[in-house]
């Protein structure tokens, strides 16, 4: 406790050394932060040894445990994490990666059987005008039109989707960030790990899992 009241005290400027009398007293600490007037709380439980860092978001926590662990000198540190509303945020941007990546192959199924018209309508379409059948020649070029409308409606689709999965994957690989750094060395490297493996399977359930309790809960 006396070691960890130090560092609040010459990190954070704050007077928490005068309330430590020995190895039993508890350390407790509240900060906010001037950017948004976000809190985090500190507090150390002697008896059994354990402390819990309180924040209203996963980055103010994993920016503290940070400074924490590079300040105190700790070489790794094991945490579980629980952020409710962040982790059902988490949940809906996992359901629309799931969709999007249904829909992108959908789409492409489409616009592969529309790219395979548009080369029979071609072959179609050249066959007529080398017999000089003008009727034909000018119903297979409209019909190719046609098809070609459709086929950038098609791509205008993938795009649109392909932008969406993007963003939500970007979201993905953010929480994997928050989770990582609520840990410190080889505790938040395993995370990591673990994480891209969870999303890389689509096993949703392992990747909250992990989230919350760390790479040892693959």
């Amino acid at each position: 406790p006396a070691r960890v009241a130090e560092w609040l005290d010459h990190t954070f400027r704050t007077n928490c050394s005068k309330f430590v009398v020995d190895d039993t007293s508890d350390v407790r600490c509240a900060f906010a932060i001037a950017r948004d007037g976000t809190r985090v709380i500190f507090e150390l439980d002697a008896t059994r040894n354990v402390a819990s860092i309180r924040a209203d978001t996963m980055a103010d926590a994993g920016v503290f445990v940070d400074a924490m662990c590079v300040g105190l000198e700790l070489i790794s540190l094991k945490t579980e994490v629980d952020f409710p509303i962040e982790m059902e945020e988490f949940g809906e941007v996992l359901r629309t990666v799931e969709m999007r990546d249904q829909r992108r192959a959908t789409l492409i199924a489409e616009t592969a059987e529309s790219s395979n018209q548009v080369k029979a309508l071609i072959i179609h379409a050249e066959d007529s005008r080398i017999l000089r059948d003008l009727a034909a020649t000018r119903t297979a070029y409209g019909d190719l039109f046609d098809m070609n409308k459709e086929l950038m409606v098609e791509h205008a689709k993938r795009f649109e989707n392909h932008a969406d999965l993007v963003g939500a994957l970007t979201q993905v690989n953010k929480m994997i960030q928050r989770a990582s750094k609520c840990r410190f060395g080889k505790h938040a490297a395993a995370a990591v790990k673990a994480m891209r493996k969870a999303v890389k399977e689509k096993n949703t359930q392992k990747l909250f899992r992990i989230v919350r309790f760390g790479g040892d809960a693959e």
